[in-house]
C-alpha cells in the first residue's frame, strides 16, 4: 500500500537532489546516494556483525534501561534477546506467522544493514512483539523449572539452583539500574 509512496519520494528526491554531493543534501534527499557514498558493499559484513551486537544490546535494552553499559550487562542484554528471539520463534511455530511477524523479520533484516547501529528506539515497532516473545519464553522455563521440581533428585537440585541463580540475576538487575 505504500510503494506509491515510496516511489513519489524516491521520484522527487532524484528531482531535487543538488549537485555537488553534499553529505547532508544527501542524506536529505537521496538515500541510496548516501548510503553508496558512504558504504560500499565490502563493508556490509562488517556493519552486518557490528549491528547484530548493537541489535542484541538494543533487545535487552528494551526490557532493562543501560543494560548494555557493562560487560556483564551486555551478557546479560544477549541472554534477554536470545530468550525474546526464541519466544517469538516458539510462539510462529505454536500459531503460524502472522503479517506483523513477517514485518518484524523483515525491518530487523533491514536494520542489519543500517548504517546506523540499532538502538532501543529502533526497535519501538517491534517492542509488542518482543515483549510477547519473551514472556513465551518466561512462561517456558517456568514450566520446565516445574517439572523439574516435581521429578526429584538430581533435576530438584538442579531446578533450585537455577531458580536462586534467576533471583539473584534479578536482584543484581534491579540495583545496578
Amino acid at each position: 500500500a505504500s510503494l506509491p509512496l515510496a516511489i513519489a519520494w524516491h521520484i522527487w528526491a532524484a528531482a531535487h537532489t543538488g549537485s555537488g554531493g553534499i553529505d547532508e543534501w544527501l542524506y536529505y534527499t537521496d538515500y541510496s546516494g548516501y548510503r553508496l557514498r558512504l558504504f560500499g558493499i565490502g563493508d556490509l559484513p562488517v556493519m552486518v556483525w557490528k549491528n547484530a551486537g548493537a541489535l542484541l544490546s538494543g533487545i535487552g535494552g528494551l526490557f532493562i534501561f543501560n543494560l548494555g553499559d557493562t560487560y556483564w550487562g551486555a551478557q546479560l542484554a544477549r541472554l534477554i534477546a536470545f530468550g525474546t528471539i526464541a519466544g517469538v520463534v516458539r510462539m510462529v511455530r505454536a500459531s503460524g506467522a502472522t503479517p506483523y511477524h513477517w514485518f518484524a523479520a523483515g525491518y530487523t533484516a533491514m536494520l542489519l544493514g543500517w548504517h546506523f547501529p540499532p538502538a532501543e528506539r529502533f526497535l519501538i515497532p517491534v517492542m509488542p512483539l518482543a515483549v510477547a516473545g519473551l514472556y513465551v519464553e518466561l512462561r517456558h522455563l517456568a514450566g520446565l523449572l516445574r517439572a523439574s521440581i516435581r521429578a526429584g533428585g538430581a533435576n530438584r537440585a538442579l531446578a533450585v539452583l537455577v531458580c536462586g541463580a534467576l533471583a539473584v540475576l534479578a536482584l543484581w538487575t534491579t540495583k545496578t539500574t
